[in-house]
């Protein structure tokens, strides 16, 4: 049986510089190991509600952030990360209309009209510690003598997403 690629369906058009600028954000979480494919994609969820939120994992850094967008046919798919964030910051200032359906995301803006071959959605790992709004899953900051504001501490072996805290 042949792997059903992408995920989903997806559908929705946003300011390019809102998101280029969330992809820069959260392409910090992407593998830069290519053992697994998927590691190297941004899964991206379009809700009815108007949310787009992009999520990116190396199985030890995850990132996840949402901005607003109109969402014309809510899904999810996954689309390699460096690809899609190299495009989007060389696309002209303009609304950007997004489009994927089970194999392939086509992009438009302005003039420019390009498509993008899809990761398999369903090999994206899923990690029940990951929160929105940036916040941390146990304390992490703490202070300096010399330091009047607080600094992340490293992450320790404990806070890593582990295959028993990480499901499919």
């Amino acid at each position: 049986m042949k792997k059903q690629r992408g995920g989903g369906h997806v559908k929705f058009r946003c300011d390019r510089d809102a998101l280029s600028e969330a992809l820069q954000t959260v392409q910090r979480g992407v593998s830069s190991r290519p053992g697994i494919p998927a590691l190297t994609g941004v899964l991206i969820e379009a809700s009815a509600e108007g949310a787009l939120t992009l999520t990116t994992t190396d199985l030890e850094v995850s990132a996840r952030l949402s901005i607003d967008v109109q969402v014309s046919e809510p899904g999810i798919s996954l689309v390699p990360a460096r690809l899609l964030s190299d495009t989007v910051k060389s696309l002209s200032d303009a609304p950007v209309e997004f489009e994927s359906d089970q194999s392939q995301a086509r992009i438009r803006c302005a003039a420019y009209e390009g498509s993008l071959r899809l990761l398999p959605a369903e090999d994206f790992p899923r990690c029940s510690r990951l929160r929105a709004h940036g916040s941390w899953p146990r304390r992490r900051v703490s202070r300096r003598r010399s330091d009047r504001w607080p600094v992340p501490r490293r992450a320790t072996k404990r806070d890593r997403c582990s295959p028993e805290s990480c499901s499919r």
